[in-house]
């Protein structure tokens, strides 16, 4: 069936870095948490979608970013995976290496761009590897993030001719972190928090615990699929803030605090998941699945328990900061996806 440019419905959020406050930033990344999620968790942590269940013309999320001195430009993020695939300014688009503009399901991203405004970047979206963003910006372990650093990303990726493709590339990999990385790991959320409320420095570099969790996500999800009934799984190695090592084999309180999502899989062991709490996704569509509430109310509850329990030591060794529980309940053993 073709589906008219005035039919299709990506979701669409917005972030000004000029009024942003703590409330704002967890508004977004929440709703990026609900917009990719499955009605399935694994102890607390929400498995994403199916992609096999995501129609084509709902297939992105659109977040437009604008700065104070009003640059702004839409990001789009796939929400088979939270990947960033490239952005709009104005009448042009750009596409992250590996991403063809001309072909499915890209075609639909910024329907109203066409020809040769509609281009690929010489650099794909990953941290590391030939032709990706590290060969140009750098470890991302020396790259600044927070609100000031957002704001000059903006800036660069608008003013994309004037700037140095190294800019380019570290503007990516703080959108992508402050963004996709952030609905991931609860643990960056919180720094992003910190650096806006003051609880942290204005602009950050990342530590050893947001970098393990970045380069464990997909591992975090293979261990989790050998679960037995009980929720234990083949231990993984992290680090801590410092750098110190660590092994997870279930999800305890500490991981349930940094992870707020893992990516989809046909868990073979039944009873390892269970249901989340759902209600109507907020856009309305009958044939979407139904994403998850979060009130008030329970928000602030479970990130009062968080800050709690980390105040009496149950935080990981070297770790100062509460991520947040993003109001859902703590652990039910589940049905099979």
């Amino acid at each position: 069936m073709q589906i008219s440019e005035r039919e299709m419905v990506f979701q669409r959020f917005t972030l000004n870095t000029e009024c942003v406050d703590e409330d704002i930033y967890r508004s977004l990344i929440e709703a990026i948490r609900d917009a990719v999620a499955s009605q399935y968790d694994f102890q607390g942590i929400l498995v994403m979608r199916d992609p096999a269940t995501i129609q084509e013309h709902r297939r992105f999320l659109l977040v437009t970013l604008i700065n104070q001195d009003e640059y702004d430009i839409t990001v789009a993020i796939d929400r088979a995976d939270l990947y960033v695939v490239g952005y709009q300014c104005s009448d042009l688009c750009f596409f992250l290496r590996g991403h063809n503009p001309h072909a499915a399901p890209y075609t639909r991203l910024f329907p109203e761009i066409h020809g040769q405004c509609r281009t690929v970047l010489p650099f794909g979206g990953a941290y590391t590897g030939d032709h990706q963003l590290n060969s140009l910006a750098g470890n991302r372990a020396h790259i600044f993030l927070g609100m000031r650093a957002l704001s000059e990303s903006i800036r660069w990726l608008s003013t994309r001719g004037q700037v140095r493709e190294k800019d380019l590339q570290i503007a990516f990999v703080v959108i992508i972190q402050m963004l996709s990385e952030a609905a991931r790991f609860r643990y960056i959320e919180q720094r992003v928090v910190d650096s806006i409320t003051g609880r942290g420095p204005e602009s950050f570099l990342p530590d050893g615990r947001m970098l393990s969790l970045e380069n464990h996500w997909g591992d975090l999800r293979d261990v989790m699929l050998q679960a037995d009934s009980s929720g234990n799984f083949p231990p993984l190695r992290l680090q801590d803030r410092d750098y110190r090592g660590h092994h997870v084999s279930s999800v305890t309180f500490n991981l349930f605090a940094d992870v707020a999502l893992i990516k989809f899989a046909r868990f073979h062991n039944a009873g390892v998941l269970s249901v989340s709490r759902r209600n109507r996704g907020h856009d309305g569509h009958s044939d979407d699945e139904n994403r998850p509430t979060s009130s008030r109310q329970a928000l602030e509850r479970d990130r009062q328990r968080a800050r709690n329990q980390q105040n009496h030591g149950h935080g990981h060794s070297g770790g100062s900061h509460g991520p947040t529980t993003s109001g859902r309940n703590r652990p039910r053993h589940r049905e099979d996806l």
